[in-house]
């Protein structure tokens, strides 16, 4: 498999993870704390708990930034793929 092919399988792994999760119809809130639960946990060396406080106040920088729904799925999506490698 040649590394073309190794991103075009990584893509598709990530499109279909996002639209799997648009389909669940979640509000932009809801995406925002998915997104910032999911970071915090993939920059972590070791996974565990996180307090509800810590992902507040991610959640609340990510709402700033003003993405879309579908950019956030994709985001979310990235972090899962990844996270799963």
């Amino acid at each position: 498999m040649t590394e073309s092919d190794n991103l075009e399988d990584l893509k598709n792994k990530i499109e279909q993870e996002a639209y799997y999760l648009s389909e669940k119809k979640l509000s932009y809130d809801e995406l925002c704390w998915i997104f910032a639960e999911e970071s915090i946990q993939s920059e972590r060396e070791i996974p565990g708990r996180i307090s509800k406080f810590k992902i507040e106040e991610k959640a609340k920088e990510i709402s700033e930034l003003s993405y879309g729904n579908d950019e956030l799925c994709w985001k979310i999506a990235e972090l899962r793929v990844k996270m799963k490698k």
